[in-house]
């Protein structure tokens, strides 16, 4: 997602929560509201995807 903001010009603050297992990223629009991008590391992110359970009992 930074990649992206970068190449885009966007400006963004960070904020790293590893006792939580986050990152965050705050995005101020043009219009002044301040976005906040919560992203979390799991383990088992893909697994609790119901569609892939589905996928995997059929």
């Amino acid at each position: 997602m930074r990649r992206k903001l970068d190449g885009l010009g966007l400006s963004y603050s960070r904020m790293e929560l590893p006792e939580l297992g986050e990152r965050r990223l705050f995005i101020q629009t043009p219009t002044g509201i301040l976005l906040e991008l919560v992203f979390r590391e799991t383990e088992a992110t893909a697994d609790s995807s119901p569609h892939q359970e589905q996928d995997h009992d059929e």
